[in-house]
């Protein structure tokens, strides 16, 4: 069913509910209004009866009775009524010099209320029994004797309107909790959708989105992984053109350098020989580039510190100052019981071996050789060291260099510094750590520390 019609039949249902709820209220409200009245109209017969006039309502049964008279140790006299022993609540009152008696098996009433003229009194009477469900007897003093008057049709539970507010109630909850509970899943497939459209935003995956839900949410993902196929076969046929002419810049290059090699001006050759060797690094870091872009490497799982110690090593054994400091796993405060000792102690659960991560090897030996050659190039040494989240792995690189620049702009492609005009480069080597970061959902900052630089790797595991 479309959203539309949810919505519609939503709210169609929504307001039935509602006008369920208002009419059985109103409908309440209105029969019990009517017993009411019918009640006090009784009422104004009975004081008709205690003046020895015949009663006009149809709903009064009259029983002429004689009651015993009692008395009690006090030597108090009172009247017992025949057929009344599990009546045991009395209530006594005088409407008119009218002595009237009620006795319940549940309720003794509060009649403080009751005013105005005795046939009011006596309406307002039978008006306040008909209210409770406790089926009196009612007996009252006439010119002619003691007079029983019952009214089942007035004072029994049963007479009572049937009161459908609490059926009505239920039903209108159960209908509303039934569109809530749809209008949550809509409400969760849209945040799910987006949450799948920023999870591929960060790490630039082009994985299709899973179609499900209503007609509109399959629409809109049916369009997304459209605009992902056109976005991810025009991306790579411009890395494809990009890297062909890179690639096929290769052979002229090598054929410049054999053919310098007969050239007997040395100085001349020199000069060649550097411009071709420029040249062929631009060549390689393009390569590289279009070739993380391209997502050519597969995923695995590797051990992190394990692939920083290999690269640290080859820096070693080539004598550069490249140092990789011992992983130090965030301690964990372990839960006191009754088993443990009486204060929380600190472990460190993590191992070096343990930083594992779902990524592509090549690229990030290829990131982080970018760093160590740029910390070395401009900063004479390079110290590495590596932190860890459940999601995230942040490898920090730092050297001794004070260059006051917007490494915000070097990421650009062939963006370099002002204090790069005196070595070699191309200018892709942080767009290419960047462009690998941004594919692992992670990113790449920087830091001014007291002694040096800071350059901060995140991806994600």
């Amino acid at each position: 069913m479309t959203l539309r019609r949810q919505i519609f039949f939503g709210l169609t249902i929504a307001t039935f509910a509602g006008a369920l709820i208002v009419g059985a209220w109103f409908k309440y409200q209105r029969d019990f209004e009517r017993h009411l009245a019918r009640a006090f109209s009784a009422g104004i017969s009975a004081h008709s009866l205690s003046q020895g006039q015949p009663a006009d309502s149809a709903d009064l049964i009259t029983i002429m009775v004689a009651p015993e008279t009692i008395i009690s140790i006090s030597n108090n006299a009172r009247l017992r009524f025949p057929d009344t022993e599990m009546l045991n609540f009395e209530t006594n009152l005088t409407i008119a010099a009218v002595p009237v008696r009620i006795l319940s098996a549940s309720h003794q009433y509060s009649l403080a209320e009751i005013k105005g003229p005795p046939a009011a009194q006596f309406g307002q009477l039978f008006r306040s029994l008909a209210t409770w469900c406790g089926r009196p007897a009612v007996f009252l003093k006439s010119p002619s004797g003691w007079l029983r008057i019952e009214a089942p049709a007035l004072f029994s539970c049963a007479a009572a309107p049937a009161d459908w507010r609490t059926p009505a109630l239920i039903i209108a909850f159960i209908i509303l909790a039934g569109l809530l509970t749809i209008g949550l899943a809509v409400s969760d497939q849209l945040t799910t959708l987006a949450s799948q459209i920023s999870s591929r935003a960060k790490d630039g995956r082009t994985t299709p989105l899973p179609t499900s839900g209503p007609p509109e949410l399959r629409a809109i993902s049916s369009a997304i992984n459209r605009f992902f196929d056109r976005e991810k076969q025009r991306h790579s046929r411009r890395a494809a053109l990009l890297s062909g002419i890179s690639h096929d810049l290769g052979t002229p290059t090598q054929r410049l350098k054999l053919r310098t090699a007969l050239i007997r001006n040395q100085d001349l050759r020199i000069k060649l020989d550097q411009d071709i060797d420029q040249m062929t690094s631009m060549i390689d870091s393009v390569l590289a580039y279009t070739r993380n872009e391209m997502d050519v490497e597969a995923v695995r799982k590797i051990p992190v510190y394990s692939l920083l110690t290999a690269i640290t090593d080859d820096y070693t054994d080539l004598g550069h100052s490249v140092r990789l400091t011992p992983y130090q796993p965030p301690p964990m405060l372990s839960s006191k019981t009754v088993f443990s000792a009486q204060s929380p102690t600190a472990r460190r659960i993590h191992t070096p071996d343990s930083l594992l991560c779902r990524c592509r090897p090549n690229a990030i030996r290829r990131a982080i050789n970018n760093l160590i050659d740029n910390a070395l190039k401009y900063g004479k040494s390079a110290t590495l060291s590596v932190q860890a989240t459940a999601e995230f792995i942040t490898i920090r690189v730092q050297d001794e260099g004070r260059a006051e620049v917007d490494f915000s702009k070097l990421i650009e492609p062939f963006a370099r510094g002002q204090n790069a005009a005196h070595h070699p480069g191309t200018g892709l080597g942080l767009t290419i750590v960047d462009s690998i970061a941004t594919g692992h959902g992670g990113t790449l900052s920087f830091a001014q520390a007291p002694n040096g630089t800071i350059v901060e790797f995140r991806i994600h595991r």
